[in-house]
C-alpha cells in the first residue's frame, strides 16, 4: 500500500485541477486540504483490473491520525468511481483523498479532482 502524492495540473482564479496518478490496488492518495474550494468533482481513468474502484474519502479531523468517511455524490450515493467515470462530491470537508480497492495486480487508476470556489478573488 503506497501513498501517492497529487500533481497540480492547472490552477487559476477560483479553480484547481490536480491528479493522483497510476494508483495500484490498496494505494491511497495523499490527502489534500482545500476547504476554500467548496465545489469538487472527480474523474477516474485507467485500468481497473478485475473490479478496481476509487473511493473518494473525506475527513474533518485536524492533526493526529485522520479518520475518513466515504464521500457522497448529489444523489447521496457513495462516491465510488470505476474506470472512465466522473461525479461531483457534495460534502465540504477539510481533507480529501482517493483510496483504491477491489482490484488486482493489474489495477492502475488515475483520479483527477477539479476544485472550484464561488468566491470572487
Amino acid at each position: 500500500m503506497a501513498v501517492i502524492s497529487p500533481t497540480i495540473l492547472a490552477h487559476g482564479t477560483g479553480y484547481l485541477l490536480l491528479e493522483w496518478g497510476a494508483m495500484a490496488n490498496t494505494d491511497t492518495g495523499a490527502p489534500v486540504s482545500f476547504p476554500d474550494y467548496e465545489y469538487k468533482s472527480f474523474h477516474c481513468t485507467g485500468t481497473p483490473g478485475t473490479t478496481g474502484v476509487a473511493t473518494i474519502q473525506a475527513s474533518n479531523d485536524f492533526g493526529g491520525t485522520l479518520e475518513y468517511f466515504t464521500a457522497h455524490d448529489p444523489a447521496s450515493n457513495d462516491l465510488v468511481l470505476s474506470d472512465d467515470e466522473g461525479r461531483q462530491m457534495i460534502e465540504t470537508s477539510y481533507h480529501v483523498r482517493p483510496s483504491i480497492g477491489s482490484g488486482d495486480g493489474t489495477t492502475s487508476l488515475t483520479v483527477t479532482m477539479l476544485a472550484m470556489t464561488s468566491a470572487r478573488r
